[in-house]
């Protein structure tokens, strides 16, 4: 028997693809800018750091200042490139669910292609081994799908947590570090 796609909704229309995919654009925007953050404030802290004789103990602030931007740098870098894959993901996946939707239309042309042919089980069973087809390698892509796409999204929600976590230490740090500088003098 063939199955019925028209009862089969799509959580892949075009409205729900574009707000994950603004959503995802949104995050990768604010990582950027979380990058270019920490590059700068590097460039500041070394530029201070030129200017400025520092203690022994605000100098170990330094050390945490350094290492938590790179830190911050390093994290917002993965889940950026991870946001890109995210990307791809949602979009084969899109193309796929409009491929088994399209096999609709093809039903129709089938149902009439009947109508007039000599041999109409060869047909049916051609329309079937397409249906199947159609079936397994969107069930694959699916699965493909949910392996990949889910616990990516988890890895970039964590090193976002993670690069924001280390960028506003690093501030702290390098607050510390002036105060106890500005003290010390």
């Amino acid at each position: 028997a063939l199955p019925i796609w028209s009862s089969m909704v799509n959580p892949f229309d075009q409205k729900s693809l574009q707000l994950r995919l603004e959503s995802m654009k949104l995050s990768q925007s604010s990582l950027q800018q979380l990058m270019t953050l920490s590059a700068g404030g590097l460039a500041i802290f070394f530029g201070l750091v030129s200017k400025a004789s520092f203690i022994e103990p605000v100098r170990m602030l330094g050390v945490l200042v350094v290492l938590s931007w790179v830190v911050a740098l390093c994290a917002s870098a993965i889940a950026h490139r991870l946001i890109g894959g995210l990307f791809i993901s949602l979009c084969n996946i899109s193309l796929a669910t409009e491929k088994v939707l399209a096999l609709e239309s093809q039903m129709d042309e089938v149902v009439e292609d009947m109508a007039v042919a000599i041999n109409q089980n060869k047909l049916a069973a051609e329309a079937n081994v397409k249906i199947a087809e159609a079936r397994s390698k969107f069930e694959l892509e699916s699965k493909a799908f949910e392996l990949t796409f889910f616990p990516s999204q988890d890895r970039v929600a964590c090193l976002t947590i993670w690069a924001f976590s280390a960028f506003v230490f690093g501030f702290v740090a390098l607050a510390c570090g002036y105060v106890a500088w500005a003290f010390s003098a």
